[in-house]
């Protein structure tokens, strides 16, 4: 395996252009700031006690990246606690749903989240089973709606078949489905019907014989409160001794008359002594013989409590109805274990013989009401076979949402589905810091790096050996599987060429148009000098590049401009670019597909061509350089969410300000940019107090000090306030950037 050299390398502070939850699982690198994010990763695993080694460096550059890791390394164990520009600094900018981070799927959920109505779906709706990725999301929100919108568009059927068991209609055929449910209903029609006439004849039997032992009973009190009467009489005339006996033991039989039927005991007589007594006696009367109608209504509160233990009559009573009880509970469990119903019709155990028959009597409407919508059976079946072709997850989601106006499905999905979603914010767990050791180095692929170092970074990886557990490859700029970084805070135009960069004023680079023939890739630093191989220019300081392209690429050459392409650009401020190329060729290269020596040399014409022309055109050199990045595969930033959302709630609130998205500046885009028409200021909003891309707190101040070097003002916008109560956030931030145009607020 070769060692290589290294050259020119932009020193700017790197960040991921595309957001990543965990830098560490990086395995491969690429961009501009690929090498310093390997060198810091280097130099945060040494702090944590890790074994860390460097392959593929000749041994000059290996003392070199040893010396720069030990630097990076000292100064992160200076650095307690790097300032964050919000409380979930540390923690913003990881990837909670797909790439996207917390603040930009609180943008997603505003979207909708703006519209209380549109709050429809519990949140203790089961998420068993979803991933809460944008894949996910945008394949469960289509099929929810064409699932919606063709179950509605099914034969409406009765709610009455709801209850019939899922199995039935999951693993048998309409014919066999029919068939048994038709079956199993009258079956059970038929036996609880004659279960039904046997309760009602053993109540019914009871309450009659109850009616005329009751009455049997009142002629018996009757004829005993005559008796009581006429003994009254007989004693009334006789002195007050003479009576007091006759009157006690008269008192003794009314007390056990009144506790045979329930009343209260008397329990001394009031004067005058006969009137009283006699007045008692009317009053048992009227008390104890009811009339007809209010003893069946004492006698209907009576039957309520009927059962085997309170029943009379003796023992022929008491087991025909336990016998119903035991039919009952037979029939119920039978019924059940059948199979025709989902769930169990048979309820708490009753203890009543009328409880139970009213259990009986409601299971027998259930079984009629089923009978009476057979003519739907064949409706019914197929909504139920299109509703278990469903997802679980789907099926949950179209239950809740099956009774609402159609016009609020989509926005409750997403409103749900992003709730949950951000309820799986946790905060990140911090590493101690400890002594850190040497860093190695390896010079071959024997050596697995878990059995020796933790982190090894590869600088010449081989494309036709898969990386080990444990590497950190700085891969070739064209190697669209790497993760891309970029480098902050490096005002350099010649960045256009490995990442996004927006050149608000046109770059010292021109197009040479010569006779003469081209026939090898040269490179010099002035126009005198003649031009030479890469390695020989590579070592000159950084400055101009007159670069000449051949007629004809070699295979040398193209290897050349494929794997050194960055590292040509690197700190060159004046750029000249020589060919023969005509117009027609370039825009042939430009056709072709992949990324080529041929296309990378038609992309440096054009973008000469763009720069040197009279009017510079920036929308122009842009467009070159998104074809560059699209072909390359590095992820140009959209614009976020969140800001997206704001940005129109906050034009409505604040009339004197001027509202641009995703503005392009230098090697970024401004989140949001709000300026004050009155005042002139310029604000940048920044989700959760962070720039687009995944850099470090100590990457992010220096981007953003960078932005208020140019004059800018800086706003952090929490992304937790806005999804906590987005009318009291977003009043407060109006108010926040209304101080700050008028000066009265510092920054």
């Amino acid at each position: 395996m070769t060692s290589r050299v290294l050259y020119q390398y932009p020193t700017g502070l790197p960040y991921p252009v595309a957001t990543n939850p965990d830098p560490n699982n990086v395995t491969s690198s690429r961009g501009p700031g690929s090498l310093g994010h390997a060198l810091r990763e280097a130099a945060r695993a040494l702090n944590r006690g890790e074994r860390v080694a460097i392959r593929g460096a000749d041994d000059s550059s290996y003392v070199t990246l040893a010396e720069t890791i030990n630097h990076f390394a000292a100064g992160y164990r200076q650095l307690s606690e790097l300032p964050n520009a919000t409380k979930h600094g540390p923690w913003v900018g990881r990837a909670l749903f797909g790439q996207y981070t917390f603040s930009e799927t609180v943008g997603f959920w505003l979207e909708t989240a703006v519209d209380p109505t549109t709050n429809l779906l519990s949140s203790f709706l089961s998420v068993d089973g979803f991933e809460f990725t944008p894949a996910e999301y945008l394949d469960l929100r289509d099929r929810l709606l064409r699932s919606l919108r063709k179950f509605e568009r099914l034969p409406t059927v009765s709610k009455a078949l709801e209850d019939l068991n899922s199995g039935i209609f999951r693993h048998h055929d309409l014919t066999e489905s029919r068939d048994f449910v038709t079956r199993t209903v009258l079956a059970y029609l038929e036996r609880g019907s004659k279960l039904q006439v046997a309760y009602r004849a053993a109540v019914n039997h009871y309450a009659h014989r109850a009616y005329f032992n009751a009455r049997a009973e009142q002629t018996v009190a009757s004829q005993e409160i005559t008796r009581m009467e006429a003994e009254l009489t007989r004693i009334e005339p006789l002195s007050f001794r003479k009576r007091r006996a006759p009157l006690n033991e008269l008192l003794q039989r009314l007390n056990t008359l009144r506790s045979v039927h329930h009343h209260a005991p008397i329990s001394k007589l009031t004067k005058p002594v006969i009137p009283y007594f006699a007045n008692l006696l009317v009053e048992a009367r009227t008390d104890i013989l009811s009339t007809p109608s209010a003893l069946k209504i004492m006698l209907r509160e009576a039957a309520i409590s009927l059962s085997p233990a309170t029943v009379g009559g003796g023992a022929e009573d008491r087991n025909r109805l336990a016998g119903l009880s035991r039919d009952l509970d037979d029939y119920v469990r039978d019924l059940d274990e059948a199979g025709a119903y989902q769930l169990p019709l048979g309820q708490a155990q009753a203890a009543t013989t009328p409880r139970q028959l009213y259990l009986l009597e409601n299971i027998l409407d259930r079984l009629r009401n089923t009978k009476r919508h057979f003519p739907e059976f064949t409706n019914f079946y197929n909504r139920r076979q299109f509703w278990y072709t469903q997802p679980v997850r789907l099926r949950r989601l179209m239950a809740a949402l099956i009774d609402l106006p159609p016009d609020t499905w989509r926005p409750a999905f997403s409103t749900w589905y992003f709730d949950r979603c951000l309820e799986r914010y946790l905060p990140p767990v911090s590493i101690p810091i400890v002594k850190p050791g040497a860093v190695g180095r390896l010079s071959s692929y024997e050596v697995e790096p878990s059995d020796t170092h933790d982190l090894v970074i590869d600088l010449a990886p081989d494309p036709e050996v898969k990386l080990p557990p444990g590497t950190l490859a700085l891969a070739s700029f064209t190697d669209v599987r790497a993760a891309h970084f970029a480098v902050a805070d490096l005002p350099d135009p010649t960045l256009f060429f490995t990442q996004s960069f927006h050149c608000a004023t046109a770059p010292d680079w021109r197009l040479v148009t010569t006779d003469v023939a081209i026939e090898r890739l040269g490179f010099a630093s002035s126009d005198r000098a003649v031009p030479t191989d890469f390695g020989a220019f590579a070592s000159t300081v950084a400055g101009e590049l007159y670069i000449y392209l051949p007629d004809e690429f070699c295979a040398e050459d193209q290897e050349i401009l494929l794997q050194y392409w960055p590292e040509i650009f690197a700190g060159r401020t004046r750029i000249r670019v020589y060919n023969r190329w005509t117009d027609a060729r370039v825009t042939e290269a430009l056709l072709r597909d992949g990324v080529t020596a041929e296309f990378l040399a038609a992309i440096l014409i054009r973008a000469a061509e763009a720069a040197g022309n009279p009017i510079y055109d920036a929308v122009e050199l842009a467009a070159v350089g998104r074809e560059l990045s699209q072909r390359l595969g590095i992820p140009l930033p959209d614009a976020h969410p969140l800001m997206q959302q704001i940005a129109s709630l906050l034009a409505a609130r604040l009339p004197g300000f001027r509202f641009g998205v995703h503005e392009p500046w230098r090697d970024t885009f401004l989140p949001l940019l709000a300026t004050s028409t009155e005042y002139g200021k310029k604000i940048v909003l920044l989700p959760d107090g962070y720039l687009p891309g995944g850099a470090d707190a100590g990457a992010e101040l220096i981007r953003q000090e960078a932005l208020r070097t140019a004059g800018f003002l800086l706003v952090n916008v929490d992304a937790y306030a806005i999804w906590g109560d987005p009318d009291s956030a977003l009043e407060q931030l109006g108010e926040q950037l209304s101080e700050l145009a008028r000066g009265s607020l510092e920054n």
